[in-house]
């Protein structure tokens, strides 16, 4: 199976506005081309995980995945965008004219 790249618009229903929170995630095999994605909330206390929204993807997706997380959470250093070429806002994020998400953090040492 192919995975083909869309641009449209994603409705979040009223309900789901506001996401669950996970601090863990596992990836579950499932026989043939799915598996199950489970997002938990783990506690260290208990040394126990509770899954609070689990989703079945095709595999293929796993890579397209990965690939996005990583981009989304190891930003290009700012030296390397080009000077003088613009950025584009949209959805509430900069974007580099390459495509990529420009992300500012706080640098700071603050506790999680």
């Amino acid at each position: 199976m192919s995975t083909t790249e869309v641009n449209c618009t994603v409705k979040v229903p009223e309900a789901m506005a506001f996401g669950q929170f996970a601090n863990a995630i596992r990836i579950l095999p499932e026989v043939g081309e799915e598996c199950f994605i489970d997002f938990c909330v783990y506690s260290a206390q208990s040394q126990e995980a509770i899954v609070v929204s689990r989703i079945r993807v095709k595999k293929s997706l796993i890579p397209i995945l990965i690939q996005r997380m990583q981009g989304f959470c190891q930003p290009a250093p700012i030296e390397s965008a080009p000077v003088g070429e613009p950025m584009v806002f949209s959805d509430g994020q900069a974007r580099l004219p390459d495509g990529r998400i420009l992300v500012f953090g706080s640098g700071g040492d603050e506790e999680n």
